[in-house]
């Protein structure tokens, strides 16, 4: 698909999501629009996209961390500006640390798993879908998606030995 391809169809979706987001009244959600389609075409350029999946839930994925990233910024902001002192204590790094080590045991039981289920955990948990579109997605009825669901959690717990 070429750029313009992309831009006709992609940034109204883009650009909806985004006011969803943030406001339609908040003058930051072109920007972040553009910020948007500027990833997406460095990493098709760059070769990052997969043909696994479709350009739609790729977009997609990117724009919710486009969002992310730019709340992120906004709470840090406003806590400069109220005078939230930012600083942790040697506690909270602590618990900081040990939180990213269990997310990379996570992720490494996520990565072991077989693709249909690491394809509807990422579906569900990451770009929170219903399972109802995850069933039409997929092309699964609703009680294969839950027992799919249900199944890759308990695969997790027992790699994760909870």
């Amino acid at each position: 698909m070429d750029i313009k391809t992309i831009i006709k169809f992609y940034r109204p979706v883009v650009s909806l999501k985004i006011k969803k987001e943030i406001g339609a009244s908040n003058p930051d959600w072109e920007d972040l629009t553009n910020e948007v389609l500027t990833v997406v075409f460095e990493s098709l350029k760059e070769k990052k996209f997969k043909e696994k999946s479709r350009l739609g839930t790729y977009i997609y994925g990117i724009t919710k961390n486009v969002i992310r990233k730019y709340k992120y910024k906004k709470m840090i902001e406003r806590k400069k500006s109220e005078n939230i002192p930012l600083d942790l204590s040697t506690e909270d790094v602590g618990r900081l640390y040990e939180a990213k080590e269990n997310l990379d045991l996570i992720a490494e039981a996520i990565k072991k798993l077989d693709f249909k289920y690491r394809q509807i955990l990422y579906l569900y948990y990451y770009q929170a879908l219903p399972r109802e579109t995850i069933a039409r997605i997929l092309n699964l009825s609703l009680n294969q998606v839950d027992a799919r669901i249900n199944y890759a959690i308990r695969l997790l717990k027992k790699k994760l030995n909870l």
